[in-house]
């Protein structure tokens, strides 16, 4: 089972300071696609692992575009991601 629930204090820190409140809400949600996808689409796997990462590096851009770059698999977290944190490529 895959998880990415590990992470330094450094990278804690920047998620609260890129998306505050709803850092963790993102991961969170990014870690249930990635498990829903390796049982029904693994190719994408690698995109929601991708997305992740930009979350956890603070690259707001990155995450969205990755997210959008899934074709409109996952269009509820896209739209989650977007609209509560206010982001937008």
């Amino acid at each position: 089972m895959h998880t990415h629930t590990s992470m330094s204090q450094a990278q804690a820190a920047q998620i609260n300071t890129s998306f505050g409140f709803y850092g963790q809400a993102v991961l969170g949600e990014l870690d249930q696609a990635y498990d829903y996808v390796q049982s029904h689409d693994p190719e994408t796997a690698p995109l929601i692992d991708a997305a992740w990462q930009a979350a956890l590096t603070g690259d707001t851009h990155g995450l969205v575009s990755t997210l959008r770059s899934l074709g409109g698999k996952l269009p509820v977290l896209t739209a989650l991601i977007e609209n509560q944190l206010g982001l937008h490529s």
